[in-house]
Parts: C-alpha cells; structure tokens; sequence
C-alpha cells in the first residue's frame, strides 16, 4: 500500500493549486447552498401562480407547518456547507498568505504573522 503525501511535502506550485481547489470549491458550495434555498422556493412561489389545479401559495400555511425541530434541521443543512466553505477559504488564504508572505512583505506589511501559523496545509 502506499503512503500518503502529505501536502506540506508537495511543492510550492503544488501547494498553491491546493489553494487554488479549496477556492474554487468554497465558491461552488456557497453557489450550490444559496441555489437551493432562494432559487427553488422562487420556483415553488411562482409554480403555485402559474400552473392550473395547484393551491396559491400561503404564507400562514407555510408558517403553520413549521415545527422547531423542522427550523433546527434546515439550521443545520444551511449553515453545515456554509461552515464547511468558509473553513475551506479561510485554509486557502492561510495558505497563500504563507507561500506569498515573503515576496509580499515590503508590498504589503498589513500580512499578519498569525495568519501563517494558521496554516496547517503548509510546511512552517
């Protein structure tokens, strides 16, 4: 079997493309969260106007419906990815931060150095 490779033994380039993959992956997420819950309700509200032998679309029937285990499980849906995007962005600026602080530190001293211990993908 073979052994893993962590990424901190992986290039620079190849560590930066990492961040690069968590970047576009956070987009993706929070693209997919906010699509589903604006986008399909929108469909449903104006489905319920539109298309014959369907009820119009209430609010107090909605409401009414709504159990408080009902609202907690929705909580969690949403804000799980919403959690796990920002988590995955806030890795892949950490990690550009560390790759980059060095050509960056005249031009940008605002870099903090708590930033690049926060790292954990990337060799310190």
């Amino acid at each position: 079997m073979k052994k893993e490779i962590k990424i901190e033994d992986r290039s620079e380039k190849a560590q930066e493309k990492f961040a690069d993959h968590l970047m576009s992956m956070s987009g993706t997420i929070i693209t997919a969260t906010t699509i589903g819950v604006l986008v399909v309700p929108l469909g449903a509200f104006i489905n319920s106007y539109i298309a014959p032998n369907t009820q119009p679309f209430s609010w107090n029937a909605l409401y009414s419906g709504l159990k408080n285990f009902n609202v907690i499980v929705f909580g969690i849906l949403y804000f799980a990815p919403l959690a796990t995007a920002m988590y995955a962005r806030s890795t892949a600026l950490d990690i550009y931060d560390r790759l980059h602080y060095k050509s960056n530190k005249k031009a940008n001293p605002s870099i903090k150095r708590d930033a690049l211990k926060r790292a954990p993908y990337v060799k310190r």
